[in-house]
């Protein structure tokens, strides 16, 4: 037999296997479709290569092989999406018996997708389900389904949520609707319960704040002058920018920064530049007492110049301190303009010239600094020693002192750094990887220079606390999934269930993911995933929507299901909020469908003042009826004393996470909370507050400090995930939802907002 008709005899035995791939009575396996094209891959780059050969083009080619060729390459393309719309017409023709078997869920029948999401009953399901789209009662439907049509027992099933709070509430509603109590629990409770079996004993979890752990660690460790001038440096440059002056490309971009973000030192001087931040807090941190900008002791007016103000002058001495904004050829940073028209560089060196000269001619001692040594990190060195020998005292402030300093609310206040510190910790647990290597990154050399000294920071700290933890023989909640997993793996515990549903999908994280993995590599078991990519908003504990995103990357080939019928909201919010998401990139396009019976109003509230904002909120809240619920949502906690000047006052709830408020000589109660805590809340209006550009506003557009962003790397982007939280905000909301912001300051989104209401 020949090339020719062993092809031909190649391609007619693949296309009747792929043809009878997808079988007729049962589920098509998309892992199967899989393995399947897989195997003739191979042949189907041969048909590519015939196909574009010239005689098989004009027909010189056996027809016998062109029409086998093609049916393959016909049958080969094909079958993904066949396989996936036979799954489909499966899924629809069980729908009758789905819903015979179940009845009604929590009172209400499923409609059509939530019961084909149910039926659906391959090894690997994704259902994406929208805002208000009924998806816990999904999950509910899918126990009661497999329980009464017996294709489960009880122990057969895991159901998993994130929180003790959702798992409450899961689980009651479960023992409503079911009649039974099944096996709810959140991952650290099931990480829990793997370390306790397999190692014969419950584990000690520990009870130790993070954050007051970091606080006091740090305390002890400045009694270190390196140690305190590694922090200063980290406080004042590198928690907050990942930049120099000469990153910006222009004055006005750099003005409005520094305006936007005020460079205050430790002792509460605002100064004009990075490097003079960073002068001053170590003249504070050594006790050495200096000026500002103060008049220069001579006259030196002339027609050219005016009054010099040195940078810094040491008090009770002759000794003044200038930083140089230039590079060390003595160019100044690009977006600097000269104020004659003349060359902006040449120009300033002029003006170091005359400032140099004025020294030398009054008697007085000149230390000159330069932006590059603050670049190549040998200012403070070259501060100290000029210092010296001029013979000025170099001593150093108590510890207790800078420490209460840096904790008296300037804006380098240490409450920051121990929060981040403390995030930082957590992640590099989360990770899974020794500390070093988890910050070894950097995508330039600035910011590899900055982890360096980060790692000099934490480690101290991150190796105290684990020392800590194994002398207490304790873990912490980090500890559990890692240490789970690693028993998982070893052997030690192996899980007997079939069905595991994992609720709020996206909101799963690198060590979720992994306990999660390595249950189903010891014993296989079909797995039910729901969630909404447009909702993943804890980016910044360690949650990654990656994991969603690209879930077969994951989990391997598998159903998608949507549940796109939302019961919330309909309407106007309806129509703005899929426009809003549809238009972010990198999110899964979706096309939610609400009730047209009713609709959502989106109202603006825009003053032009927070005071006029508040009594704006005030009037229309009395106008609510008092049966009707009232939600005030912001970005950050503190937005809530914008309420004060509507005649709102308030206290913070058990916990302190929501906060109740009441209007002035009324009974009427209403809720405050954080947009993160607001997740499977609902209202029948919401108010989300301070809907205004800049800092403070929402969106927050504050960079990442080079430690979280390097730790989050890969788990998406900040200011995705701040789109994504504005749609938890605005979704919310049943009966209307108001956009609070000023004249003339509104953000992009609500003007995105009023665009997309405008656009039919």
């Amino acid at each position: 037999m020949n090339r020719k008709e062993n092809l031909n005899t190649d391609f007619n035995d693949a296309s009747r296997i792929l043809s009878e791939s997808i079988p007729e009575d049962r589920f098509s396996e998309p892992e199967g479709i899989v393995a399947v094209l897989n195997r003739y891959s191979y042949l189907r780059s041969q048909a590519e290569s015939i196909s574009k050969g010239i005689l098989f083009r004009i027909g010189v080619r056996s027809r016998q092989l062109r029409d086998s060729c093609k049916s393959f390459r016909t049958n080969y393309d094909s079958l993904a999406e066949r396989s996936h719309e036979h799954n489909e017409k499966m899924a629809l023709s069980l729908v009758p018996e789905v819903s015979e078997t179940i009845g009604d869920v929590e009172g209400f029948p499923l409609d059509s997708q939530q019961t084909s999401a149910i039926a659906k009953d391959v090894h690997t399901r994704l259902v994406l389900a929208g805002a208000g789209t009924g998806k816990t009662t999904t999950i509910i439907g899918l126990a009661k389904y497999l329980i009464l049509s017996k294709k489960a027992e009880p122990e057969d099933i895991l159901f998993l949520s994130f929180t003790n709070a959702t798992v409450s509430d899961l689980s009651r509603r479960m023992l409503k609707e079911v009649g039974m109590r099944l096996d709810v629990c959140t991952f650290h409770r099931l990480g829990m319960r793997i370390l306790a079996e397999s190692d014969g004993k419950v584990p000690r979890v520990s009870s130790i704040d993070t954050e007051s752990f970091v606080r006091n660690e740090l305390l002890g460790l400045m009694s270190d002058d390196r140690y305190l001038r590694d922090l200063d440096r980290y406080m004042a440059f590198d928690s907050r920018y990942a930049f120099d002056e000469d990153d910006f490309d222009n004055e006005t971009d750099y003005q409005k920064f520094i305006k936007e973000n005020p460079l205050v030192t430790l002792d509460g001087k605002t100064v004009k530049s990075l490097g003079e931040a960073d002068i001053a807090n170590w003249l504070y941190m050594h006790d050495i007492p200096y000026a500002y900008e103060e008049p220069y002791p001579v006259d030196t007016r002339t027609s050219e110049y005016g009054q010099y103000h040195p940078d810094f002058h040491i008090r009770d001495t002759n000794v003044y301190i200038e930083y140089f904004g230039v590079d060390r050829r003595g160019n100044v940073a690009p977006f600097m303009k000269s104020n004659h028209g003349n060359d902006a560089s040449a120009e300033y060196r002029a003006g170091m010239e005359w400032k140099t000269r004025t020294h030398s001619e009054n008697g007085t001692t000149l230390i000159p600094l330069y932006s590059y040594q603050r670049s190549d990190d040998s200012l403070l060195d070259e501060l100290e020693k000029g210092l010296r020998n001029t013979g000025v005292k170099v001593g150093s402030r108590n510890p207790s002192e800078i420490f209460s300093s840096l904790s008296n609310g300037n804006s380098f206040a240490l409450d920051k750094v121990v929060r981040e510190f403390s995030t930082a910790m957590i992640l590099v647990k989360e990770n899974g990887q020794p500390l070093q290597e988890s910050l070894s990154g950097g995508s330039g050399i600035r910011e590899r220079r900055v982890l360096k000294r980060v790692v000099r920071l934490l480690e101290p700290i991150y190796n105290s606390y684990q020392r800590t933890l194994r002398d207490r023989d304790e873990i912490d909640f980090e500890d559990v999934l890692n240490l789970a997993s690693d028993r998982v793996n070893s052997g030690g515990y192996v899980p007997a269930y079939r069905y595991v549903i994992v609720d709020e999908y996206q909101d799963i994280s690198r060590s979720r993911y992994n306990l999660l993995r390595s249950l189903r590599e010891s014993h296989d078991f079909k797995l039910f995933c729901v969630g909404d990519d447009w909702q993943s908003i804890y980016r910044f504990n360690g949650s990654d929507v990656n994991y969603i995103l690209d879930f077969e990357k994951y989990w391997g080939p598998s159903e998608t299901c949507r549940i796109e019928r939302t019961y919330r909201f309909s309407g106007e919010l309806l129509r703005v909020s899929n426009a809003f998401m549809n238009s972010t990139s990198g999110q899964i396009h979706k096309n939610l469908r609400g009730d047209p019976s009713f609709d959502t109003n989106v109202v603006f509230i825009r003053e032009n003042s927070p005071a006029s904002c508040a009594r704006s909120v005030a009037r229309l809240v009395d106008s609510i009826p008092v049966n009707e619920s009232i939600l005030f949502l912001s970005r950050f906690r503190h937005d809530i004393v914008s309420l004060e000047n509507g005649g709102f006052r308030w206290k913070p709830d058990v916990g302190g996470r929501t906060f109740t408020v009441t209007r002035t000589n009324s009974d009427r109660k209403i809720t405050f909370m954080t947009i993160h805590g607001s997740k499977g809340i609902q209202a029948d209006h919401v108010f989300i507050l301070n809907n205004k550009r800049g800092p403070g506003g929402f969106p927050d557009m504050r960079g990442e400090s080079i430690l979280i962003k390097s730790l989050l790397n890969g788990h998406g982007d900040k200011l995705a995930d701040e789109r994504r939280l504005f749609y938890v905000a605005l979704t919310r909301a049943r009966k209307s939802v108001h956009l609070v912001s000023l004249n003339g300051s509104e953000s992009e989104y609500l003007k995105e907002c009023v665009y997309y209401l405008k656009v039919k």
